[in-house]
Formats: structure tokens, C-alpha cells, sequence
């Protein structure tokens, strides 16, 4: 029952978000994605908010990053959302050591459908409890969606990290997801 509460309380936040998305109509060159103000019980661990306009979506696919942080309690990533039906769409993300293994923890987001003339919005995935991390240890956040893509950049933008295809293989050429991990202070 909590979980699910969870749930609606985490779909209203993407929703909220949402409303910061910027449009892509002109986008030439790569951009900074606009993700929010961190809250103060937060910190900003690791990050790429550069993006091409480009996504990867209908599927399973992950970025591998190596924490300062010894929690990770929520993370932002930017999704091309304009294909979303207007009951919505599931998304989840989940950390992993190896992303052919279960996830240590995981998050299921509802993201809801667009605005008119929306393409883009920050969803955020919040854990129930911050998962414990081992500083200077690779990670992946794996993100599953439909109806979504997670937005990339073919610019080694975090160099600590890259995009994953399903299997867990780079992606080629080497390319960075947009996102954001977040420590609980």
C-alpha cells in the first residue's frame, strides 16, 4: 500500500516537472537539459545534462556512472515524452552492479502525457529509502519505458561513465544518457 502511494505522490512530481521541459523544434546544436532546483535535503553527485535531442526508447537501457556519494536517494532523467498515450506511460529505473543481474533497488514512475507542444520533461525517480554506495565503484542506472525515449548525447559529456545498451554493451559510437543522481544530505 505504501508503494503505491509512493507511486501517485512520485507521478504528481513528474508531472509538476514536466512543466519545466523545453522545446526541441530548433535544436541544432547540443543543449543544457532544464532540470530543477535541488532541495536542500539533496545534493547533486553525479551528472550530464547535455543532450543532442536524440533518445533511445521502447526498451531497456542504462548509463554507468561512479559515485562521490555513499547514497543514491532520487535521480533525474530527461525523456522525450510527446508519443505518451493520455492514460500514461510506466517507466522504472533501477541500480545495478551489472545490469544482466537483478537491480539492487528500483523505482516505477508513471509519467503522464504531454502538454500541448511538449517533447521533453525531466521525470525524477525517487528511492523509498537512499541505497547505500561504495564510492568509487561503477554503477548503472537502467531505465525501461514505453511510449518514452531517454534522451542521449554523442559528446563524451561525462567522461566517468557511458550509455548502455540492453545487454549491458556501449552503445557506438560512445554516447552519454541526460541525467542526474542525487544524495540524501
Amino acid at each position: 500500500m505504501y508503494r503505491l502511494a509512493n507511486l501517485v505522490g512520485l507521478t504528481t512530481i513528474a508531472v509538476l516537472v514536466g512543466a519545466c521541459g523545453e522545446g526541441r523544434a530548433t535544436l541544432t546544436e547540443p543543449h543544457q537539459a532544464g532540470f530543477t532546483k535541488v532541495s536542500s535535503q539533496f545534493k547533486i553527485d553525479q551528472s550530464n545534462t547535455m543532450s543532442d535531442g536524440l533518445g533511445l526508447g521502447n526498451g531497456f537501457y542504462g548509463q554507468s556512472f561512479v559515485p562521490k556519494a555513499t547514497n543514491l536517494a532520487k535521480v533525474d532523467v530527461l525523456l522525450i515524452v510527446n508519443q505518451v498515450p493520455a492514460e500514461g506511460s510506466w517507466t522504472s529505473l533501477g541500480l545495478y552492479t551489472d545490469m544482466n543481474q537483478p537491480a539492487v533497488d528500483s523505482v516505477l514512475v508513471n509519467v503522464g502525457p504531454p502538454q500541448p507542444g511538449e517533447l521533453q520533461r525531466v521525470v525524477t525517480y525517487l528511492f523509498n529509502a537512499p541505497v547505500p554506495l561504495l564510492k568509487g565503484t561503477t554503477y548503472i542506472l537502467g531505465w525501461h519505458g514505453t511510449s518514452t525515449s531517454w534522451e542521449f548525447t554523442y559528446t563524451d559529456a561525462y567522461p566517468k561513465g557511458q550509455a548502455l545498451l540492453y545487454d549491458g554493451t556501449p552503445l557506438n559510437p560512445s554516447a552519454d544518457m541526460v541525467f542526474t543522481t542525487y544524495a540524501l544530505k
